[in-house]
């Protein structure tokens, strides 16, 4: 289950915006078709990785966190980074750090996740850089603040569309103000560039629970929180000139520093990548495969450093992997409804036969039925079975079991073997009927008269 912010609207669901980098309400852009590609693709992802309801098409993350629950109960209020600890963008060892907080950091918790390694969902008093499309901000009467101009504008960790930098879960809203921090290409007009702001202090990401303690005394962090919170500056008379690329007096340089990457991580990434092209080669790929593969990916990530080309590389292997897992998972769920199909129709179709069955003179489990009468024949006295106003067999019950004369005038229905087979009428000798042994009789209904 999802929580929502507060003050935060969130009426629209994230598959319904159009498709553009920043949120609703964009037009064409230079990277709309990288970005409808990449919609594409999350439409399968996002109950795999985003959407922790659905799905949707909620398939847990193999050694990372898992879907958020509510444990609300169980939650610490406030948390403090025990270490330097990435912020991520979604929960799970495979997030992108969106910034890497020093320790000793107070968070707000909202969230908790499960699987082998937890996550909370956190905000910052101070909030956190994030990249936001131009198109979607305007300059304001202060230097270096801007107005929001769309709603569910997406805040990523990235400048870019690709599945890497998934937005977060927070989105910007209309007149929400935010304080510049620098822009992609200062080249390009504003309104056609990436713009890296502060985002407000509503704004959440995930930190691995390891990586943080409790903090006690709620009422001084409380306290502190507040005073942490980021404040705008003040307005000027007229609208101010957006630099082209600010540093505002209060930031935290976000700045990352690429780390080194040991050779084993480097071995691993190509094992990985071998399994998984041996994987996808064939056509009849199974579920225990790409899982397999996912394992090792996840053993990658858990070598590499974040920001490093190797941890970017297995990341983004990890989102082709999730889309073939959609595919996978979803040619199971067909297969399964097909033979769930085919099994309730053999069920339809054996009780209609067995209805047909039912409408013919045997049911379908007697080998003959009718009503019992007797006739003295050669100065021997026999039975016979009618139906339909003529005999159908002769019976006999060779065992004894059975005293014939007891069935006069009862329709029955009987089980046993036939001792004699049916002979047709020649023209030396009338026709014969067939003779069963009785093994067992059913009586069906009584009469005093023969039918």
């Amino acid at each position: 289950m999802r929580f929502f912010p507060e003050g935060e609207e969130h009426g629209i669901p994230e598959d319904s915006r159009r498709h553009c980098p920043g949120g609703l309400g964009a037009s064409a852009i230079p990277t709309m078709q990288n970005t409808m590609q990449t919609w594409a693709r999350r439409g399968v992802l996002g109950s795999l990785l985003v959407i922790a309801s659905s799905a949707a098409f909620a398939m847990p993350q193999t050694g990372s966190g898992a879907t958020p629950v509510n444990a609300q109960k169980a939650l610490p209020t406030y948390v403090r980074t025990t270490a330097e600890t990435a912020a991520r963008n979604f929960q799970g060892r495979q997030g992108l750090t969106v910034v890497d907080w020093p320790k000793g950091t107070l968070l707000r918790v909202h969230e908790r996740s499960l699987g082998k390694y937890a996550f909370y969902e956190v905000s910052a008093a101070a909030g956190m850089p994030v990249w936001v499309y131009g198109q979607f901000l305007e300059p304001t009467n202060v230097q270096n603040v801007l107005r929001v101009t769309g709603n569910h504008v997406n805040q990523r960790p990235l400048p870019s569309v690709e599945p890497n930098a998934m937005p977060l879960s927070t989105h910007l809203m209309t007149s929400d103000r935010v304080e510049m921090i620098k822009r992609k290409d200062t080249t390009k007009a504003i309104g056609e560039d990436w713009v890296q702001v502060w985002a407000p202090a509503r704004t959440r990401a995930w930190v691995e629970v390891s990586a943080t303690e409790p903090v006690k005394d709620q009422a001084a962090a409380t306290l502190e929180y507040q005073a942490g919170l980021r404040k705008l500056p003040k307005s000027t008379s007229s609208p101010a000139p957006v630099s082209s690329n600010a540093q505002p007096a209060n930031a935290a340089k976000p700045g990352a520093v690429e780390v080194k990457v040991r050779p084993e991580a480097f071995k691993s990434l190509r094992y990985a990548d071998s399994l998984f092209a041996q994987a996808i080669a064939g056509k009849d790929v199974t579920m225990a495969q790409l899982t397999h593969v996912e394992q090792a990916y996840h053993r990658v990530l858990d070598m590499a450093p974040a920001g490093s080309t190797v941890r970017e590389m297995t990341i983004q292997q990890l989102e082709k992997l999730k889309i073939h897992q959609g595919i996978v998972g979803l040619r199971i769920t067909v297969a399964e409804d097909k033979a769930a199909k085919e099994s309730e129709l053999r069920r339809i179709e054996d009780e209609q036969r067995n209805a047909d069955l039912r409408n013919t003179a045997t049911w379908g489990r007697f080998a003959a039925r009718g009503w019992v009468e007797t006739e003295m024949i050669d100065g021997e006295v026999r039975y016979f079975v009618r139906w339909d106003g003529e005999r159908k067999v002769e019976i006999a019950c060779a065992s004894g079991r059975y005293n014939m004369a007891m069935f006069l005038g009862y329709q029955v229905g009987l089980s046993g073997q036939t001792r004699r087979a049916a002979a047709p009428m020649t023209l030396e000798t009338p026709a014969i009927l067939s003779l069963i042994d009785i093994s067992r009789i059913e009586v069906i209904a009584g009469s005093a008269s023969f039918r």
